[in-house]
């Protein structure tokens, strides 16, 4: 079975499919790495994107390894395909093999041409996979310290753990955390809220 990409058509309405060839095919699996939603509403059209880190980081190992096939493929072309022996001594065997010769020095210059192309998406989905794991673990942070902090924020009226928010113009900055956690910045004409000591409580 031939393994595919689909492809959305988005605003055309219709779905393509590209095969690749049986050269790479072993090194390729599906790779849902970001599924795209739309949903219609109103008349209008509304696109959201979810993505995977952990599927990006595999598709990322995938497609270098699909690079190291097609560069295998094309060193192993290369010697043969520029190198082609003339058949006979005339001139039009000659002429063929030299255009078969420059045929192949082409390719292995587009080759490489592709090569390079390639390894800037295999990083380029490298680094999306680390920015969404980063994402990620910031927003797991964050809402792990909004549970710690809501109690004494609803008590006290300030976090446990934390930086105070930075006040308005001519408004003392919030104050910070019970724990730990530096007060936030005045605006202008406004005092600086000082930091909280440790243990303190107000």
């Amino acid at each position: 079975m031939d393994a595919r990409v689909r492809h959305s058509g988005g605003a055309f309405g219709k779905k393509r499919k590209m095969s690749f060839p049986a050269a790479i095919r072993s090194n390729f699996r599906s790779l849902p790495v970001v599924d795209v939603i739309q949903v219609r509403r109103l008349g209008a059209a509304m696109s959201f994107v979810i993505a995977s880190s952990e599927m990006m980081a595999a598709a990322a190992t995938d497609l270098a390894g699909i690079g190291s096939s097609i560069s295998a493929a094309n060193a192993a072309a290369a010697a043969p395909t520029a190198g082609v022996v003339v058949a006979a001594a005339d001139e039009v065997s000659a002429g063929v093999a030299a255009l078969f010769s420059a045929y192949a020095q082409a390719y292995q210059k587009l080759g490489t041409q592709v090569a390079g192309f390639h390894a800037q998406l295999v990083q380029a989905l490298t680094a999306g996979a680390g920015a969404y794991a980063s994402t990620e673990a910031a927003n797991v942070e964050q809402t792990l310290l909004n549970a710690i902090n809501a109690p004494t924020q609803a008590f006290l009226g300030r976090p446990l753990i934390g930086n105070g928010a930075n006040g308005g113009p001519g408004q003392p900055g919030g104050p910070g955390g019970l724990l730990l956690g530096n007060g936030g910045n005045g605006g202008n004409g406004g005092p600086t809220s000082l930091a909280a000591p440790v243990g303190a409580l107000a």
